[in-house]
């Protein structure tokens, strides 16, 4: 989770392709909560099959659309109000489906399937190098074009030496 100034722009982390996009939700101005279900998200499926999940967009801030390709540092949308308090949330999480358990009622069929997440704790690039963030700190992150382009193809980086000379 981290704390935002409402209105900050959220950007991808990693390439992937857009897998789920809700922008239908307006913030609650009347109370301060802990946890609220009703938010604006997206998904965005990595080549390796992890998922990196965006929550706390504003509505009608999204600057990508369902099926897109992103990469890093690609805008994805705004951070919202939270809740009456005047700073913004972002909830991101990184997962991957790690087992599908059928019931045993002896119809296999998708209905009945339980889904089982792991979930990845992930390193960060700040200005110390590189650590897995710990809970109210602040950091300063650092960019790395190597880091940036590791999951390119050879087209995407012509792609993008052309653009930069």
């Amino acid at each position: 989770m981290f704390e935002t100034e409402i209105g900050d722009t959220v950007f991808a982390t990693r390439k992937g392709q857009v897998i789920k996009l809700v922008d239908e939700f307006e913030y609650d101005s009347l109370h301060i909560v802990s946890y609220k279900s009703k938010v604006n998200e997206l998904v965005i499926e990595h080549e390796d099959g992890t998922l990196a999940r965006y929550s706390g967009i504003k509505k009608n801030s999204f600057m990508v659309k369902l099926g897109q390709t992103v990469y890093p540092r690609t805008p994805l949308g705004v951070t919202e109000r939270y809740d009456k308090s005047m700073k913004g949330q972002l909830c991101f999480m990184i997962y991957y489906l790690c087992d599908i358990t059928l019931q045993k009622d002896n119809r296999e069929t998708l209905i009945n399937q339980i889904d089982r997440y792991g979930y990845v704790n992930p390193f960060f690039l700040t200005e110390k190098g590189t650590e897995q963030l710990k809970h109210n700190n602040n950091y300063r992150v650092k960019i790395s074009n190597e880091i940036i382009t590791k999951e390119f193809t050879r087209r995407e980086l012509k792609k993008i030496t052309t653009h930069n000379h």
